[in-house]
Parts: C-alpha cells; sequence; structure tokens
C-alpha cells in the first residue's frame, strides 16, 4: 500500500516539498490518511461483497444439491412402491413366488418377506 500512496502522492509533489516544512508534512499526512482510509473501506466492501457472493453461489449450489437427491429418494420411494404393487397383484392371482421373482428383480426371501407383510 505503501507503494501505492508514494506514486499518487509524488505525481504533484516531491518527496521533500511535502517534508520540507510544516503544511507540506500536514498535507502530507493528511493524504496518507485519505489514502489508508480509502484502502481500508475498499477492502471491506470487497470482502463484504465477496462473501454475498460466495453465499448466493453457495445456496445455488445446495438447491441443486438436495434437488438431486430428492428426485433419487423419490424414484426408489415409487420403485419400491411398483414391486409392492406387482407383488400385491401376483399374490392375488396366484402367481407362483418363482414368478415374482423374476418380474420384480428380488430374491425369493426378500419376495417371501414382503408377502408375509401383506
Amino acid at each position: 500500500m505503501m507503494e501505492l500512496r508514494e506514486k499518487y502522492v509524488n505525481v504533484f509533489f516531491t518527496r521533500e516539498e511535502l517534508t520540507s516544512n510544516e503544511d507540506g508534512k500536514k498535507f502530507y499526512g493528511d493524504i496518507k490518511n485519505c489514502m489508508d482510509t480509502a484502502f481500508k473501506e475498499g477492502k471491506e466492501a470487497g470482502k463484504k461483497e465477496g462473501l454475498k457472493q460466495g453465499e448466493i453461489e453457495g445456496l445455488k449450489k445446495g438447491r441443486i444439491e438436495g434437488l438431486k437427491e430428492g428426485m433419487k429418494a423419490g424414484y426408489i420411494e415409487g420403485k419400491k412402491a411398483k414391486i409392492l404393487e406387482i407383488i400385491q397383484n401376483g399374490v392375488s392371482n396366484n402367481m407362483s413366488v418363482e414368478t415374482l421373482t423374476q418380474l420384480t428383480g428380488l430374491t425369493e426371501k426378500e419376495v417371501l418377506d414382503i408377502i408375509s407383510t401383506l
């Protein structure tokens, strides 16, 4: 930051001009304080803007991930409901456990477990 301050102050005045008398020293001090304050305020504003942008991006990403998880859970629940429906219809139509395993892709034990809950 010192280099930046020196660069802009030295455009108009030499260091000797600013430090050779009391008015020059006061002016130099005022410019230094203004530059320091502006730098600090700019840094704080940039930090706030960065945090805000990060929060927006985080929320966006979270929504997308939540939607993916919800869709996956919905798909799984739908698949379970369909398997249950196939087994219920198969039992009411006197289908064999072997046929139900072929229709659902479940093992014989899994089909029998579901039948026992009906």
